[in-house]
């Protein structure tokens, strides 16, 4: 177990799924850095980054640079000023809308980003 080169990893960058706290927990050291990234395929590659420490809630973060993050009503798309709703991204790695697909384009590709069919909540910046 001690020569197994996972030991030494000095990052860790988690995506794709929701990080389990199990894993910040078994992976995290002083001298190892754990990342949580969100990014759905519809944004090349990455929309968010969260550093991650045990003990400490685990979140998709704050937007990356040149990315802005808000949350729209799941019924209307529009914007809201409440806590929870569905995330909406803009950033330079936002696809345009789907090929041959103008309808589901139009729907999930705002005026507001793109529409993830996700819900979250924002707080303090951390979504």
């Amino acid at each position: 177990m001690h020569n197994d080169p996972a030991l030494k990893l000095r990052l860790i960058n988690t995506g794709g799924e929701a990080c389990p706290q199990t894993l910040v927990d078994r992976w995290w050291k002083e001298d190892r850095i754990v990342f949580n990234s969100y990014g759905p395929t519809e944004i090349t590659v990455a929309a968010t980054v969260q550093s991650l420490r045990p003990g400490q809630p685990v979140s998709i973060g704050a937007p990356l640079p040149n990315y802005v993050c808000c949350l729209v009503d799941e019924v209307t798309g529009r914007p809201t000023s409440e806590i929870t709703g569905e995330l909406c991204i803009r950033g330079p790695g936002v696809a345009l809308g789907y090929v041959n697909r103008e309808s589901l384009t139009k729907e999930k590709f705002t005026e507001y980003g793109y529409r993830t069919g996700d819900r979250v909540s924002i707080q303090f910046g951390q979504i």
